[in-house]
Protein backbone atom coordinates (compact mmCIF):
# COMPACT_ATOMS: atom_id res chain seq x y z
CA UNK A 1 0.00 0.00 0.00
CA UNK A 2 2.79 2.47 0.88
CA UNK A 3 4.45 1.78 -2.50
CA UNK A 4 1.22 2.80 -4.27
CA UNK A 5 1.00 6.01 -2.24
CA UNK A 6 4.68 6.80 -2.82
CA UNK A 7 4.25 6.29 -6.60
CA UNK A 8 1.12 8.45 -6.59
CA UNK A 9 2.94 11.27 -4.80
CA UNK A 10 5.86 10.99 -7.22
CA UNK A 11 3.52 11.17 -10.23
CA UNK A 12 1.70 14.17 -8.76
CA UNK A 13 4.91 16.10 -8.14
CA UNK A 14 6.15 15.33 -11.66
CA UNK A 15 2.83 16.51 -13.11
CA UNK A 16 2.86 19.73 -11.06
CA UNK A 17 6.46 20.43 -12.02
CA UNK A 18 5.71 19.80 -15.69
CA UNK A 19 2.71 22.13 -15.58
CA UNK A 20 4.75 24.79 -13.82
CA UNK A 21 2.44 24.90 -10.82
CA UNK A 22 4.09 26.02 -7.62
CA UNK A 23 2.46 25.27 -4.31
CA UNK A 24 4.95 26.74 -1.88
CA UNK A 25 7.42 29.03 -3.67
CA UNK A 26 7.07 32.78 -3.70
CA UNK A 27 6.28 34.50 -6.98
CA UNK A 28 6.45 38.12 -8.03
CA UNK A 29 9.32 40.38 -7.05
CA UNK A 30 10.56 42.13 -3.94
CA UNK A 31 9.70 45.81 -3.82
CA UNK A 32 12.28 48.21 -2.40
CA UNK A 33 11.59 49.29 1.20
CA UNK A 34 10.98 52.82 -0.09
CA UNK A 35 7.79 51.61 -1.85
CA UNK A 36 6.27 50.78 1.56
CA UNK A 37 6.63 54.36 2.87
CA UNK A 38 3.37 56.29 3.27
CA UNK A 39 3.09 59.72 4.94
CA UNK A 40 6.72 59.38 6.01
CA UNK A 41 6.05 56.12 7.89
CA UNK A 42 8.60 53.46 6.88
CA UNK A 43 7.94 49.82 6.03
CA UNK A 44 8.56 48.61 9.59
CA UNK A 45 7.03 50.83 12.25
CA UNK A 46 5.10 50.66 15.51
CA UNK A 47 1.92 52.32 16.74
CA UNK A 48 3.92 54.52 19.12
CA UNK A 49 6.28 55.64 16.35
CA UNK A 50 3.32 56.54 14.12
CA UNK A 51 1.66 58.60 16.86
CA UNK A 52 4.98 60.29 17.60
CA UNK A 53 5.40 61.16 13.91
CA UNK A 54 1.82 62.02 12.86
CA UNK A 55 0.26 63.00 16.19
CA UNK A 56 -2.92 61.63 17.71
CA UNK A 57 -5.05 59.73 15.17
CA UNK A 58 -8.42 61.09 14.10
CA UNK A 59 -9.86 57.69 14.98
CA UNK A 60 -8.54 54.74 16.96
CA UNK A 61 -9.63 51.25 16.04
CA UNK A 62 -9.16 48.18 18.18
CA UNK A 63 -6.19 47.17 16.01
CA UNK A 64 -5.53 50.30 14.04
CA UNK A 65 -4.96 54.03 13.80
CA UNK A 66 -6.84 56.26 11.36
CA UNK A 67 -5.69 59.57 9.94
CA UNK A 68 -8.47 60.64 7.57
CA UNK A 69 -8.24 58.39 4.52
CA UNK A 70 -5.11 56.62 5.79
CA UNK A 71 -5.42 53.66 8.15
CA UNK A 72 -2.59 51.74 9.79
CA UNK A 73 -3.56 48.19 10.79
CA UNK A 74 -1.56 47.02 13.79
CA UNK A 75 -0.65 43.47 14.87
CA UNK A 76 -2.07 42.18 18.13
CA UNK A 77 1.26 41.10 19.62
CA UNK A 78 3.23 42.52 22.52
CA UNK A 79 5.24 44.69 20.14
CA UNK A 80 2.51 46.25 17.99
CA UNK A 81 3.86 46.65 14.46
CA UNK A 82 2.13 47.94 11.35
CA UNK A 83 1.02 45.05 9.15
CA UNK A 84 -1.00 46.96 6.57
CA UNK A 85 -1.39 50.56 5.40
CA UNK A 86 -4.72 51.32 3.77
CA UNK A 87 -5.34 54.40 1.63
CA UNK A 88 -9.04 55.13 1.10
CA UNK A 89 -8.97 58.74 -0.14
CA UNK A 90 -6.66 61.30 -1.65
CA UNK A 91 -5.39 62.11 1.87
CA UNK A 92 -2.33 59.94 1.16
CA UNK A 93 -0.32 58.64 -1.80
CA UNK A 94 2.07 55.76 -2.41
CA UNK A 95 5.78 56.47 -2.55
CA UNK A 96 5.51 56.63 -6.35
CA UNK A 97 2.61 59.10 -6.25
CA UNK A 98 -0.49 56.94 -6.85
CA UNK A 99 -3.66 57.68 -4.88
CA UNK A 100 -7.37 56.94 -4.86
CA UNK A 101 -8.99 58.22 -8.05
CA UNK A 102 -5.94 57.69 -10.27
CA UNK A 103 -6.38 55.54 -13.38
CA UNK A 104 -5.04 52.06 -14.07
CA UNK A 105 -2.91 53.70 -16.79
CA UNK A 106 -1.29 55.85 -14.08
CA UNK A 107 -0.43 52.69 -12.12
CA UNK A 108 1.14 51.05 -15.20
CA UNK A 109 3.14 54.20 -15.89
CA UNK A 110 4.59 54.30 -12.36
CA UNK A 111 4.85 50.56 -11.56
CA UNK A 112 4.81 48.70 -14.88
CA UNK A 113 2.85 45.45 -15.34
CA UNK A 114 1.56 43.86 -12.10
CA UNK A 115 2.98 40.65 -10.65
CA UNK A 116 -0.54 39.22 -10.49
CA UNK A 117 -4.14 40.33 -10.91
CA UNK A 118 -7.39 38.95 -9.56
CA UNK A 119 -10.97 39.86 -8.74
CA UNK A 120 -11.57 40.12 -4.98
CA UNK A 121 -14.64 39.03 -2.99
CA UNK A 122 -16.36 42.38 -3.58
CA UNK A 123 -15.94 42.11 -7.35
CA UNK A 124 -13.15 44.69 -7.64
CA UNK A 125 -10.22 44.17 -10.00
CA UNK A 126 -6.93 44.08 -8.05
CA UNK A 127 -3.44 44.76 -9.42
CA UNK A 128 -0.76 43.37 -7.09
CA UNK A 129 2.91 44.32 -7.03
CA UNK A 130 5.28 42.40 -4.77
CA UNK A 131 5.82 38.83 -3.57
CA UNK A 132 3.05 36.31 -2.95
CA UNK A 133 2.54 32.58 -2.76
CA UNK A 134 0.59 31.22 -5.74
CA UNK A 135 -2.48 29.05 -5.14
CA UNK A 136 -3.24 30.59 -1.73
CA UNK A 137 -6.05 32.92 -0.69
CA UNK A 138 -5.23 36.44 -1.86
CA UNK A 139 -5.11 37.85 1.67
CA UNK A 140 -2.39 35.45 2.83
CA UNK A 141 1.36 35.27 2.42
CA UNK A 142 2.10 38.45 0.52
CA UNK A 143 4.21 41.54 0.85
CA UNK A 144 3.53 44.36 -1.54
CA UNK A 145 0.94 46.78 -2.86
CA UNK A 146 -2.63 45.98 -3.90
CA UNK A 147 -4.40 48.53 -6.05
CA UNK A 148 -8.13 47.84 -5.74
CA UNK A 149 -9.87 49.24 -8.83
CA UNK A 150 -13.26 49.40 -10.48
CA UNK A 151 -11.53 48.29 -13.71
CA UNK A 152 -10.71 51.93 -14.50
CA UNK A 153 -9.81 53.89 -11.38
CA UNK A 154 -8.22 53.19 -7.99
CA UNK A 155 -10.81 52.69 -5.24
CA UNK A 156 -8.33 51.95 -2.42
CA UNK A 157 -4.74 50.86 -1.87
CA UNK A 158 -3.46 48.21 0.54
CA UNK A 159 0.24 48.17 1.34
CA UNK A 160 0.90 44.81 3.01
CA UNK A 161 3.99 44.09 5.10
CA UNK A 162 4.84 40.46 5.90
Amino acid sequence: MSKIIRNFILLCSIALTTLGVSTNHAAGHDLPDSDFVVAGIPKISTANAIIQSLGEPTIKYRYGLGYGGLIFEITRGNYPEVKKKIITSRDAVTARGISVGDSIDDIYTKYGPPDTTYVNNQGYYVLFYGTYTPNTPHDLLKSGIEFITNYRYVKSIYICVR
